[in-house]
């Protein structure tokens, strides 16, 4: 599957000050592959400007000042360890933070982190040996997907729109957050192994039974909001699979 995936939270830019234009200032490629045998690989490759991970930092801080004056925490995004390792890259965080799921048998395989022309650039490989298992994981679990066998035995994979930052990205958050997305584009990709038979994906590879999800917030200023609240499917045949039944909410 190849993704570029990249989710804000309310609190990110509560202040004009940081409501500045950065051309692309994140781009996020990743491409989840499911096996016949459950098994497979996520591969990342993303690049996020020196500029943006300043103004995350910002962010970080202000967000934090903000919670001390008003006496009570605002819960965003921006708490989410793995967002914040997203936003301010760097091998021991990014090792740490996956170290946390072998239990769901998952591996990093491959890590590469350079920097060059004022771009943090960021290349890695996930395993996992079966797809049930890293379904246990915390950051499927918060989000939630599905996998299921229909009455004419085919697979059909499944995520919900309303991830689990929906709710918080505001109108007033996105008027501030907006000025910053010149150039950011994601784009999702996910391989299954069988002949995709239907599916709501913006272009398919009937090569690869590959199925892409692309958003770019130059051609749609509601990128934000169209992210957040994309459902994924497909259903794929699935003559010769024998993959787990998963159900999450």
């Amino acid at each position: 599957m190849t993704a570029r995936f990249y989710r804000p939270s309310r609190t990110f830019l509560p202040c004009l000050t940081f409501a500045l234009v950065f051309a692309g200032c994140i781009r996020l490629d990743q491409t989840l592959t499911i096996e016949k045998d459950a098994s497979g690989s996520l591969d990342v490759s993303y690049a996020i400007s020196e500029d943006a991970v300043a103004q995350a930092k910002a962010a970080f801080k202000l967000r934090d000042q903000m919670a001390m004056e008003s006496g009570k925490s605002d819960a965003a995004i921006f708490d989410d360890p793995l967002v914040q390792t997203f936003l301010n890259p760097n091998a021991e965080d990014i090792k740490r933070e996956m170290d946390k799921y072998a239990r769901n048998g998952i591996k990093l395989e491959s890590l590469k982190i350079t920097t060059a022309d004022n771009w943090r650039n960021v290349k890695m490989k996930l395993t996992f040996k079966n797809l049930a298992e890293v379904a246990k994981a915390d950051f499927f679990r918060k989000d939630g997907f599905s996998l299921s066998k229909n009455t004419e035995g085919n697979y059909a994979l499944k995520k919900d729109g309303a991830g689990r930052y929906t709710a918080l990205l505001s109108p007033d958050m996105t008027n501030l957050v907006s000025p910053m997305l010149t150039g950011f584009n994601v784009v999702v990709n996910v391989s299954v192994p069988g002949r995709i038979l239907k599916t709501n994906a913006h272009r398919t590879s009937p090569q690869n039974n590959m199925a892409t999800w692309s958003y770019n917030y130059d051609k749609d200023p509601n990128v934000l909001s169209t992210i957040q609240n994309q459902s994924f499917s497909i259903v794929f045949d699935g003559k010769g699979l024998n993959l787990p039944s998963i159900t999450q909410k």
